[in-house]
């Protein structure tokens, strides 16, 4: 029997998830390049939890969106610039706090193309 995937709004904390979503959170994969949020709430198993506590993606931080253009999402958080899978990303709830400036994430994306400097 094939298990079904579940979307964000139906996450293992099922009535958490959809509190958070209706006070304005929504998953981190879903922000905008050059967007600065605060995490709301992470969400999954103990591991996964874990897992961003490690990397200091705790609830209450903020963090600014570097790069979001389809792959992995660059953000920075507390002076690094880390990688998320898209997986990883939805299962942390943000809230919008404001835009960041030209200046504020450098040259997120390596590539010379005018495309990701337009869009990043």
């Amino acid at each position: 029997m094939k298990k079904q995937r579940r979307s964000w709004a139906a996450g293992s904390k099922g009535g958490a998830m959809k509190v958070a979503a209706s006070n304005g959170a929504f998953p981190l994969n879903e922000a905008r390049s050059r967007e600065i949020v605060r995490i709301a709430d992470t969400v999954g198993c103990g591991k996964h939890r874990a897992k961003l506590a490690t990397l200091g993606l705790t609830p209450g931080s903020t963090m600014t969106v570097c790069l979001n253009m389809g792959g992995p999402l660059v953000v920075e958080a507390r002076g690094s610039r880390l990688s998320l899978g898209r997986g990883m990303a939805s299962k942390i709830l943000v809230e919008r706090t404001g835009e960041a400036d030209e200046t504020a994430c450098g040259s997120a994306c390596a590539c010379e193309n005018q495309v990701c400097r337009d869009e990043g």
